[in-house]
């Protein structure tokens, strides 16, 4: 079912941009960096899917989505991701004066756009400096389980999973070879 999703999505984004002639690819997984913080203490590294330029000098930040759901777009609204790319790709390229952020949500065949003032990204990057620096100083960090536990491979370190773990241990070690 994934590879027909996969071959579908493929499909319409070609049937929808081609002759992929909207823009100039500047990058595709392109590395970027951005500071935050009073001083600029913090660095901040991502990948942009993909960094176009149009022929009017709109700088694009696309990310593309398989997610089986579709965000509101007062979600995307307050997204940091792409936001935060934004501020490295001004840093890097200060000819970008226009950016605009575009989510391919792929099994929709959809694009969700957006964009942010330079407030609302000197207030982000004061935020995650604010959020990065409650992190550092806190020394327990609860567990919150989420459906994104069923992903995470440190269940061995994890107060609200380790007795699973411990579980399968015991069911390996006990019971190996009887079956």
């Amino acid at each position: 079912n994934y590879k027909k999703v996969g071959e579908d999505c493929i499909k319409k984004y070609y049937e929808r941009y081609r002759p992929f002639d909207q823009s100039q690819t500047i990058g595709l997984e392109l590395a970027i960096t951005t500071n935050v913080g009073l001083d600029s203490e913090y660095k901040l590294q991502g990948y942009i899917d993909r960094l176009t330029r149009t022929p009017d000098g709109i700088y694009e930040i696309h990310d593309y989505k398989t997610s089986q759901t579709l965000p509101l777009q007062g979600k995307m609204d307050e997204d940091r991701q792409l936001a935060l790319y934004q501020t490295a790709i001004q840093e890097k390229f200060p000819e970008a004066k226009n950016i605009k952020l575009i989510w391919h949500y792929l099994v929709f065949d959809t694009e969700i756009t957006s964009s942010r003032t330079s407030e609302a990204l000197k207030k982000l990057k004061e935020k995650i400096a604010s959020l990065i620096s409650t992190v550092e100083a806190t020394s327990v960090f609860e567990p919150h389980e989420s459906e994104l536990c069923s992903w995470c491979p440190y269940w061995d370190l994890c107060p609200a999973k380790k007795h699973l773990f411990d579980t399968e241990q015991v069911k390996k070690n006990n019971f190996e070879g009887l079956e």
